[in-house]
Formats: structure tokens, sequence, C-alpha cells
């Protein structure tokens, strides 16, 4: 989701996916940006991934970490295999944190750099069918807002922001997890583009720690948290 704007920035890019041939494509749409391209293949689902991340990028100096992969089950958590559980947990909490904590120590040696965590407006309100993933983001969240308290102190020149955006038009909702999900019940409003959204992370970097993209999504955000706390408190 950053790639395009990072790489037209000037910044060489290392990118991680399972996906191999997704990311040459990517690399050949980007082969006008005149900056470098590492491609590393990697199943974050499975123990050991940011070893072997590590070990692909070598000694290349990181000023930057995006954790922006994720996926999602939607169903309830009785329901969920056990292996979507643990590999959810690993993408969303385990390897953020390995891979910052690998990272950290040359970021805070140098004095600069930046962390982005996409986390989601799912962790500032709980849901049903989603109760893996919201605790998984509202740990990314804690993990960010935590993290940059440290920094403060110790590197100010580091920026960390948890970013949460809403309804956004990305593969997210195609995989097989989804197909009784219906996207038409989010209204057509709500919806962002992977750009408008990147443009606003990249535009309060070092300004705001947590940050929920769009008007209209914080206001949802403060409806979710409502009905949430309504629910509770009347079982």
């Amino acid at each position: 989701m950053y790639v395009d704007e990072l790489a037209r920035a000037g910044l060489n890019i290392v990118m991680v996916a399972r996906r191999c041939d997704r990311l040459e494509e990517i690399r050949r749409e980007m082969s006008d940006a005149g900056v470098q391209f590492l491609i590393v293949s990697e199943d974050l689902t499975k123990d050991g991934a940011v070893s072997r991340i590590a070990e692909a990028v070598g000694d290349r100096s990181v000023g930057m970490i995006v954790n922006n992969a994720g996926f999602g089950l939607y169903s309830y958590f009785h329901e969920c295999a056990i292996e979507g559980v643990e590999g959810m947990i690993n993408v969303h909490a385990g390897a953020p944190t390995v891979l910052v904590h690998h990272y950290l120590p040359d970021m805070i040696d140098r004095g600069r750099g930046a962390i982005i965590n996409v986390s989601s407006i799912a962790a500032l309100a709980p849901s049903e069918r989603n109760v893996v993933y919201t605790a998984t983001k509202s740990y990314l969240n804690g993990l960010t807002a935590s993290l940059q308290m440290e920094l403060a102190r110790l590197a100010p020149g580091i920026c960390v922001q948890a970013l949460c955006p809403g309804p956004t038009r990305t593969e997210f909702l195609q995989r097989p997890e989804y197909d009784g999900f219906d996207a038409n019940v989010i209204p057509r409003p709500l919806w962002m583009t992977p750009a408008e959204v990147v443009a606003i992370s990249l535009d309060k970097l070092g300004k705001k720690v947590v940050i929920v993209p769009g008007f209209k999504n914080r206001i949802l955000t403060r409806l979710l948290r409502v009905s949430a706390l309504r629910k509770f408190l009347t079982q």
C-alpha cells in the first residue's frame, strides 16, 4: 500500500510477502521510480520468518519499517481453525514486534527512523466475528503508543505511528474467509482508496501516534465505541 509513495520519494524498498509473483509485478510497475527493490518471499504466519527476512536483507540499512501485512477470518472465535488463529497472531503481533525489535537499535544509534504499524478501526471497539483480529490490532496500537513514549526520551528523531484505517479498497475482502461477507453493507462514502489512506498516514507521521484517516471514519469509530459499550452494559 505504501510502495508507490515511498519509492517516488526516493527510498529503496524491501518488499515482503508470500506471493513472489505479485511482488515482481509491483517492481515492474515501479521500474521508472529509479530506486532499488529487494523482494523477499516469506510467510509471516510461520515461526522464524523475521530471522529469514533479516538474513535476506543482510547489512542494508533499514530506516523505515511499515508493518502492513494482515488478514481477517470473519467467523465466530470458536469456529476459527486454530491454524488461522495462530497465524493471525504471528502476522499482526508477533512478526511486527520482532521486526521492530531487530532493527530499532540501529535506528536509535542513528537517531532517526520511522515505524508505521498498520492497525484498524477494529482495534478501537470490540466486534463480533472479529475477535482475534480486534485483539491483535489492539495489541499493535498498544505496542506503538508505548514504544513512542520510550523513544520520545531515547531517540526523539524516530517517529512511530499506528494507522487505523476504516474500509479501504484493497484485496483484504477478496480472501476466501470473506466469501460470505457482503461489502455492500458498508456505505459507499466510508470507503477510501489506499492512496488516500497512505497520504494521510505520511502527512501525520511524527505529528500524532494513533491515526484514524478520514473524518467519517473517526465518527464511525466513536459510534462503534458507544454501541459496544451500550451492548455490554445492557447484557
